[in-house]
């Protein structure tokens, strides 16, 4: 049985991606239908705060640094997105489906194999937990580069989280020996690497 974790209303999708365990839908998806149609909560739910709805649909469960909390009134919710986000008709999403099929795997391994002692696993997951960081917009000091600099700083991390021998030391080297490993399709990316 599926069940609504979070909604994404900035993110237009024409086609489902996932897998039989979890997946990021169009909102007029037979699954989404399906939920809605039974669930007065899911029926209001539009933004993606930290706002879920509870287990067994009796309210929306509020999870943040700053509020821990549980409503049963629908009548009263009004979603809205963020002014600093544009809406879905200014861009439109598909996934790498070669990207994909890589990470389905080893998220298969580490989740439902439940392999959660595999370095490389954890360095992987770990490392696009910095990544998601880093892609949130820098707007919370207003677009400053002191913005841009807490962003950069985040893919420093995920580079260097990735890279991780896990005995030893993640720096600089260890992140180019990384990038230097990869074969790569972009013809600049390939000149630059035979000119090394």
């Amino acid at each position: 049985m599926w069940s609504i974790l979070f909604v994404l209303p900035n993110l237009g999708l024409r086609e489902p991606i996932g897998n039989q365990y979890i997946a990021i839908v169009p909102h007029d998806d037979p699954r989404v239908n399906k939920i809605t149609s039974t669930s007065r909560y899911a029926k209001s739910l539009f933004d993606f705060y930290p706002i879920t709805i509870s287990r067994h649909d009796e309210g929306f469960i509020t999870s943040s640094p700053s509020v821990l909390g549980f409503d049963d009134e629908t009548q009263d919710f009004r979603g809205q997105t963020s002014a600093s986000l544009a809406g879905p008709g200014h861009f439109s999403v598909k996934p790498n489906d070669d990207l994909f099929k890589l990470l389905e795997k080893v998220w298969k391994r580490r989740f439902i194999r439940r392999r959660v002692n595999e370095w490389s696993t954890r360095a992987l997951f770990r490392s696009l937990g910095m990544a998601y960081q880093a892609t949130a917009m820098p707007f919370k000091n207003h677009s400053t580069i002191y913005d841009y600099g807490s962003s950069a700083s985040l893919w420093v991390s995920a580079f260097e989280v990735l890279s991780h021998p896990r005995t030893g030391r993640a720096d600089l080297l260890s992140v180019l020996d990384l990038i230097g490993s990869y074969e790569w399709n972009d013809k600049v990316i390939k000149s630059l690497k035979a000119h090394k």
